[in-house]
């Protein structure tokens, strides 16, 4: 019979595996009509990222009129533009023309990453439309969140920081395998001679 393996034990094992991470991230209440935003983030070693997505979510007045939605954009360049009339996005009423939940990942090009990371500064904004406007009094308050996340391969990672098992660890963990072992040996013999 073979037993699961756990995910603490594969990553103990296998410590060089790629690991998700988060890059950015933010949650910004929406308080007035036409609200905007903006934000500077560095990255340092943004090559080293891979397989990226831009998870956001946005609760508010967004209807399905063109002067209501928000957009969002990094660098100036616009990865998203949504209202409740938006396809390919999740859309919950949670109060009929007033307040709508909208939810979506939008995948990030690794040709467009490389261009956004040239400099190694991200300019993230969103804004939302002239009419979107703030109904905290309805269905809950109003905001705006975003994730930027991505694989990152540990190679690029600072490995140095890494513990080394000393050599008094390895004399005990293979002294454990080698009991085991001879343990399920016995146990085998023993059920053979029955």
């Amino acid at each position: 019979m073979i037993k699961p393996i756990s995910l603490s034990l594969l990553s103990a094992l296998f410590p060089f595996a790629i690991q998700a991470a988060t890059i950015t991230s933010d949650t910004t209440y929406i308080t007035h009509i036409a609200q905007k935003y903006k934000s500077k983030v560095g990255i340092e070693n943004g090559d080293s990222y891979s397989n990226l997505f831009l998870d956001l979510t946005a609760k508010g007045d967004y209807d399905r009129v063109s002067n209501e939605y928000i957009q969002f954009a990094i660098d100036g360049i616009v990865l998203a533009k949504w209202n409740a009339g938006t396809p390919d996005i999740n859309v919950t009423t949670n109060s009929a023309l007033n307040d709508y939940t909208l939810t979506g990942s939008i995948a990030i090009s690794s040709e467009l990453w490389r261009s956004l990371i040239a400099d190694e500064v991200l300019r993230i904004s969103w804004k939302n439309g002239p009419r979107t406007n703030a109904y905290p009094d309805i269905a809950g308050a109003d905001y705006v969140s975003y994730t930027l996340r991505g694989d990152i391969a540990p190679a690029t990672s600072n490995l140095s920081s890494a513990a080394v098992p000393l050599p008094a660890t390895w004399l005990l963990l293979s002294t454990g395998l080698l009991g085991i072992g001879i343990g399920k040996r016995k146990s085998m013999d023993s059920a053979q001679k029955i």
